[in-house]
């Protein structure tokens, strides 16, 4: 199976990492924008830099500005699109690749370490056959192996979840903050500090992803402890 990046912003080389397990490097074309990135995935991973017409499924990982520039005329035939650009419908995606194999998805950050959460909706007009499938299959078993992936009922939620989920990891980091600077006002030292929030926040996560209870449960019990000492 043939396999085209077309640019890529920083989440583009996890999935590369990914597809390198299920896919040889002669398949994966990746096409980027400066000669300085294309020298430097050269020199990493001596992968093919260039289009290739002739590619199944095309990745787009393009900024929703850059959209616009890209040109879809040097394909073919109907190609099956994984796109993970925030806020472009598949409808718009659509009008400028002439395809209606689409399959959108949203990512959060934390997917940079394995970790991530990718939340995808796939064209109501795929046709459910063997062909079609493949696809849908295929874009599963790259992404469920370390990331949680969950199918969204109508693709309006994809642009929620893009202020949620995908911005949501800004606001946990927004709080480390918090307990880093409250630290400092209880004079302990920088490196302290940063210790304190950073481990707080992520011993927290820890207890949250094994706990059975939800999380206002443990919130309440945690305040409870700390009342009756």
């Amino acid at each position: 199976m043939k396999i085209q990046f077309i640019w890529c912003w920083k989440m583009w080389e996890v999935i590369l990492q990914n597809l390198l397990e299920y896919e040889k490097k002669e398949n994966i074309f990746i096409e980027t924008k400066t000669n300085k990135s294309k020298d430097n995935l050269k020199e990493k991973y001596w992968i093919n830099i260039w289009i290739n017409k002739n590619a199944e499924i095309i990745f787009l990982l393009t900024k929703p500005q850059q959209f616009e520039e890209l040109n879809f005329e040097i394909f073919w035939e109907n190609k099956t699109y994984f796109s993970f650009i925030a806020w472009l419908s598949i409808e718009n995606i659509f009008k400028k690749t002439k395809s209606t194999n689409l399959i959108r998805a949203m990512p959060n950050t934390p997917m940079l370490v394995w970790k991530g959460i990718i939340w995808y909706f796939y064209n109501l007009s795929i046709k459910k056959d063997s062909f079609s499938n493949i696809y849908i299959d295929f874009f599963i078993k790259l992404f469920s192996k370390n990331s949680k992936l969950i199918k969204c009922d109508t693709e309006d939620k994809i642009d929620k979840i893009t202020a949620l989920s995908g911005s949501g990891p800004a606001y946990y980091y927004f709080i480390i903050e918090i307990l880093e600077k409250k630290a400092l006002e209880f004079w302990f030292s920088e490196i302290e500090s940063e210790i304190i929030a950073e481990n707080t926040f992520i011993w927290a996560s820890h207890l949250l992803e094994k706990s059975w209870e939800k999380t206002v449960i443990l919130r309440k019990n945690r305040l409870f402890l700390k009342s009756i000492r």
